[in-house]
C-alpha cells in the first residue's frame, strides 16, 4: 500500500460528505430530474450557495407543482450558455431575484462554469472553503455523463494543485448525488470510508479514470490486494459492502460510487 496519510470519508452523519465536518458547501443542480426529494430538501437548506446549470433550472422548476412551492427553492445563480433554459423558467427566477449569468464559452460545459463560479464565491465568502454537492450529475446521455465524470476528476486535480501551493487552503471536494448513488473521487493513498448501512446500500464501484491504478481493499465481499485496474482491463463494479468501515488504498485518484439506501431517513443524516 502506498505510504500516505489516511483520508477519512463520511465519518459522522453531519459530515455528508467530506473528510471534515462541513460548515458550508455549495449546491449545483444539473440537467437531470431531481428524484430524491427528501435528501434534496435537506441539502438545499444547508447549502450556502445554490447554483443551477442552465437546463438544471428547468429541472428545479419542474420538480414542484406550483409557484408557491417553487418560491421555497430559489437559486442564487443560474449560469451557462442559456441555450436550454425555458423562457418562462428564466422569467420566474429572474423575478424572484436569481442572477442569470450567460457564459457562451463552448470550450466549457455548464457544469464547469458552475464549479468555477462556486469556487470564486466560496473563496470570497470565508477561509472555510466550501465543498460542492452536485445533484442530477449522472443519467441521460452517455456523453454528458462521461463529461461530468471527466470534470469531477479534473476539478479534483486542480484543487489538489491549488491546495499544495497554498498552506492555508484546503482542497474543495465534489460529490455527485443521483437517484441511486453517491459518487466522489478517492485520493492517492489510504482511504477509510464509513458506510452506515442505514443510509447506504450494498453495491459499490471502484473505477479508474485517466490513469491505471493499483488498489488494495478491505471490507468488501470481493477484496483485492495490489490489483491493477484500468479501462480496457480489470474494473471493480457491482462489488458489495461487507463492513461499515471500508478501506481502499490506491496509487492514483479513482472514482468511488456507493448505492444509497432507498429506505434511508435523511432527516437523521444531513
Amino acid at each position: 500500500m502506498p505510504p500516505s496519510r489516511e483520508h477519512i470519508w463520511l465519518e459522522r452523519a453531519m459530515d455528508l460528505p467530506g473528510e471534515i465536518p462541513i460548515l458550508n458547501f455549495s449546491l449545483i443542480i444539473l440537467n437531470q430530474p431531481l428524484m430524491n426529494l427528501a435528501l434534496f430538501d435537506k441539502i438545499w437548506k444547508r447549502a450556502v450557495n445554490k447554483l443551477a446549470a442552465d437546463g438544471g433550472a428547468n429541472r428545479l422548476y419542474d420538480t414542484f407543482p406550483n409557484d408557491t412551492c417553487r418560491m421555497h427553492y430559489i437559486p442564487d445563480t443560474i449560469v451557462g450558455d442559456l441555450d436550454s433554459i425555458r423562457a418562462e423558467v428564466r422569467s420566474f427566477y429572474s423575478a424572484a431575484g436569481t442572477a442569470v449569468l450567460e457564459n457562451s464559452d463552448q470550450n466549457l460545459t455548464d457544469f464547469m462554469k458552475c464549479t468555477t463560479l462556486s469556487r470564486i464565491k466560496s473563496e470570497a465568502q470565508s477561509n472555510n472553503i466550501a465543498n460542492i454537492i452536485v445533484m442530477g450529475g449522472l443519467g441521460g446521455r452517455a456523453d454528458h455523463a462521461m463529461a461530468t465524470l471527466n470534470h469531477l476528476m479534473a476539478f479534483t486535480k486542480e484543487e489538489e494543485n491549488i491546495s499544495s501551493a497554498s498552506k492555508s487552503r484546503s482542497p474543495m471536494n465534489i460529490y455527485l448525488i443521483s437517484s441511486e448513488n453517491l459518487t466522489f473521487v478517492l485520493k492517492k493513498g489510504d482511504n477509510l470510508i464509513h458506510a452506515d448501512e442505514n443510509f447506504f446500500g450494498k453495491s459499490v464501484g471502484i473505477l479508474p479514470l485517466g490513469k491505471p491504478a493499483v488498489i488494495s481493499t478491505a471490507g468488501f465481499e470481493w477484496d483485492v490486494r495490489n490489483w491493477k485496474t484500468e479501462f480496457g482491463g480489470n474494473v471493480s463494479t457491482s462489488n458489495h459492502v461487507k463492513s461499515e468501515k471500508l478501506i481502499i488504498a490506491t496509487t492514483e485518484m479513482i472514482l468511488f460510487t456507493i448505492e444509497l439506501n432507498p429506505q434511508a431517513n435523511w432527516e437523521e443524516y444531513v
